[in-house]
């Protein structure tokens, strides 16, 4: 039996490990977000009004699979998320990361939770954002204000 190196240091990432996409969605669907902001104002709808952000927090102790995060996909950062809590994020904030890589991901490897049906909001406020689409943008303000 070979001998097995035991991680004991989380807040890097494992040496030579990457993610499975499903270990991916998992980690999502139990610490993950999907999240939109839509500030609205009748003569500025779609100018810098809408937010999205795709994340995974997790404590400090365990940044590591937050890097993980990151090179799985290939971009976003790991950044402060609440110093009281001592929690760490990676996030996704830029649209065209958002459409080439989130939505292709959780496309093919859904969430097993409610978090499902946060996928597909996010997704439908995407496209409206891609498309520009200010009609179809009113009807979601309501649900995110």
């Amino acid at each position: 039996m070979k001998n097995k190196l035991i991680i004991t240091d989380f807040t890097k990432p494992r040496y030579n490990e990457v993610l499975l996409p499903w270990q991916v969605t998992g980690l999502v669907d139990g610490e993950g977000g999907f999240n939109c902001s839509i500030l609205y104002s009748e003569n500025n709808l779609l100018n810098n009004s809408v937010k999205l952000e795709f994340k995974v927090t997790q404590k400090t102790h365990s940044e590591g699979v937050l890097y993980e995060l990151k090179n799985y996909f290939g971009c976003g950062s790991v950044v402060i998320d609440n110093r009281k809590s001592d929690t760490k994020k990676y996030h996704i904030n830029a649209l065209s990361d958002i459409l080439a890589k989130i939505i292709p991901h959780f496309e093919k490897y859904p969430c097993l939770t409610s978090k499902f049906l946060n996928f597909k909001a996010f997704k439908k406020i995407a496209f409206i954002v891609k498309n520009k689409d200010r009609s179809q943008l009113k009807e979601w303000k309501k649900f995110y204000i």
